[in-house]
């Protein structure tokens, strides 16, 4: 065989051998946090934080953020860990993305493949407030590892930032090093579990708490890290004032715009044009999140949102402002935090800001408008951005929170107003028949008023009429058990929602060996007793209500009614419920109202509100007892 021919047929052979491959190794801090060790007192952990590291700097103008983590999935509802999302502003810049996967013994299995990221950046959804660096692995399998690392730099408008010292799972460590010599806090460090070793901030061996019925958010339970590099801003006044200074001049209304509004709002009284404003502003700006100012804080000039016809919370809410005071109207930006979204700490002045609403103050001419009082004036606080929710009501996650009145003095914490018991009203009319067969066809009635139908009205807003009816067939089953919708209807009105259902029930209650049939449960309204004797964490309510319920129930011939419930008057610190009862032949009628007073249940009060919430909870579901 000649030597041409050999060389030719190994040439062909090649690819029959294998080729070397190149074994991918994680990084050495990621072989080193790679161990998982269960935390005493975890209660049912999906995911554990075996390691997650910020270092914390600044430089040109920006604080730059260098991340590490670490995680462990326990369970498969974890898997959403394998997926790394990183939340940031207009100007901010991530940099140096790597990501590894390893199995239970620490050998890596796959790395993160950097056309995947590229595939996935910047999915901006501008309607969902959205802007998200995306990078997942292929496959994620309960007990793996994931480790991530990358570089974030941020444009803070404040030179400051927050860093969240908590996780919602276990927590081997957690650290955070700070370089510089900026302001430093720790906030909310309820059970002291921050610790300092010399520039490094350290939460370790931290358990999971599995939530409880009414829990606080988690933004209320967790430590946070406040750093700021802006030696200049040492009190809330000196903050407000650098904004406002950087910002009021977006107030100004150009002269065409000065036109355009004197024909859109041709009132003169500023009882009319106030809500006239809202109104518009809320119902014809279209909300879009454009974050370009600086650091996304500076809202772009009235005028141009004016033409355009859209803008951000910023925008909208220095549009309104402008209307008005160009109007001779003084009205004011509120810088706030959605309570859903984290908090607001008065001890330490920054940035703590992830929306924009407006205050007006008011004279003793508009006083009728306010919902609230700031410095002994009156004062109407609105939501530019909440086309559903309309004056004098906030939404639910805005009501109570701290926010930041800011004015040509500065900057003023204040509390935003939360709705009365009296204006928040869930009312319920039951017209039922219980027959010889033991079924009953009854006619229910819900209007809700206030908080409650603006709540009502947004998750009509945002469902299809398939998931509507699939929504109020549930919400029936968990009002009234076993019963059957056949029709409803729903009338809207502005604060008001009326819905109206036509239901069935068989065996609608318990035969006893005697004959007596007991009805339990005449109104139960989905309520349900706290089951722990102990928490963790207090009690927390949405709002404070009044609750209405008129229960007519006639019974045909051949029943009559054995024992009823009486009337009753329950009055604690947390409720107060009263019944009034009525049997007339064979028509039994039944009056509760119950008014919520508080909002929050600390831990040192949970064993008396139980005590005597389980007896509201008896007298609410009191029998009928019929033969």
């Amino acid at each position: 065989m000649n030597r041409k021919l050999l060389c030719v047929i190994l040439l062909l052979a090649l690819p029959a051998f294998p080729r070397h491959r190149k074994t991918v190794i994680a990084p050495r801090w990621v072989q080193e946090h790679a161990t998982y060790t269960p935390v005493e007192g975890s209660e049912e952990p999906s995911t554990a934080l075996l390691f997650k590291s910020t270092g914390v700097g600044y430089g040109s103008g920006r604080i730059i953020l260098r991340k590490r983590v670490v995680y462990k999935i326990l369970r498969t509802s974890a898997l959403g860990v394998g997926t790394l999302i990183i939340q940031y502003s207009g100007k901010d810049k991530v940099t140096g993305i790597d990501g590894w996967r390893l199995n239970g013994k620490k050998v890596c299995l796959e790395k993160l493949e950097k056309k995947n990221i590229a595939k996935l950046a910047l999915n901006e959804n501008f309607v969902d407030d959205e802007r998200q660096i995306i990078a997942s692995f292929k496959t994620i399998d309960k007990g793996d590892i994931v480790a991530f690392q990358y570089t974030m730099t941020v444009e803070s408008f404040f030179d400051d930032i927050f860093l969240p010292m908590g996780y919602n799972g276990e927590i081997d460590r957690l650290e955070a090093t700070v370089s510089g010599t900026p302001r430093i806090s720790v906030l909310n460090d309820l059970n002291h579990v921050v610790q300092k070793e010399g520039k490094t901030y350290v939460v370790e061996n931290q358990p999971y708490l599995k939530p409880e019925y009414k829990n606080p958010h988690f933004a209320d339970k967790i430590p946070y890290l406040a750093i700021s590099y802006n030696a200049g801003i040492t009190d809330w006044a000196s903050f407000g004032l650098k904004y406002w200074k950087q910002a009021s001049g977006r107030l100004d209304l150009s002269q065409e715009a000065k036109t355009e509004t004197d024909k859109l709002f041709p009132q003169s009284d500023p009882l009319e044009l106030i809500p006239a404003v809202c109104r518009f502003v809320s119902g014809h700006i279209n909300y879009v999140d454009i974050e370009l100012g600086k650091g996304g804080i500076i809202p772009h000039f009235c005028s141009e949102v004016l033409q355009h016809r859209y803008g951000d919370c910023k925008d909208m809410t220095f549009l309104a402002a402008g209307i008005l005071r160009s109007r001779g109207v003084q009205a004011f930006p509120v810088m706030a935090q959605v309570g859903s979204s984290g908090k607001v700490f008065p001890e330490f002045p920054g940035n703590q800001f992830n929306h924009a609403i407006l205050a007006v103050k008011l004279d003793e001419k508009t006083r009728k408008l306010a919902n609230t009082t700031i410095n002994k004036q009156p004062f109407l606080i609105a939501d530019m951005t909440d086309r559903i929710t309309q004056p004098p009501f906030l939404q639910a996650p805005l009501e109570g929170t701290n926010a930041l009145l800011v004015t040509d003095k500065g900057g003023q914490i204040i509390q935003l107003p939360r709705s009365s018991a009296e204006s928040n009203v869930y009312q319920y009319i039951i017209s039922a028949h219980l027959y010889l067969d033991k079924s009953i066809i009854a006619d229910l009635t819900e209007i809700k008023m206030g908080q409650p139908a603006y709540d009502e009205l947004g998750f009509r807003d945002s469902i299809s009429k398939q998931e509507e009816k699939e929504g109020y067939r549930n919400w029936i089953q968990r009002m009234i058990p076993g019963a059957v919708l056949s029709t409803f209807d729903v009338i809207e009105g502005e604060g008001i929602v009326k819905t109206t259902c036509k239901l069935t029930l068989q065996n609608a209650g318990i035969e006893a060996t005697d004959g007596t049939y007991i009805i339990p449960d005449l109104v139960d309204m989905g309520s349900k007793n706290y089951f722990r004797r102990k928490r963790r964490f207090p009690v927390v309510f949405s709002d404070c209500h009044t609750r209405k319920i008129h229960v007519v129930m006639k019974l045909s011939e051949g029943l009559n009614v054995v024992k009823a419930p009486e009337g009753t008057e329950l009055d604690t610190p947390y409720f107060h419920m009263s019944r009034h009862c009525n049997l007339t032949g064979k028509t039994f009628t039944m009056d509760i109202v119950s008014v919520w007073k508080k909002i929050r249940i600390p831990l040192d009060e949970y064993k008396a509100f139980r005590k005597a919430y389980r007896r509201y909870i008896r007298e609410l579901k009191a029998p009928l007892l019929v033969r």
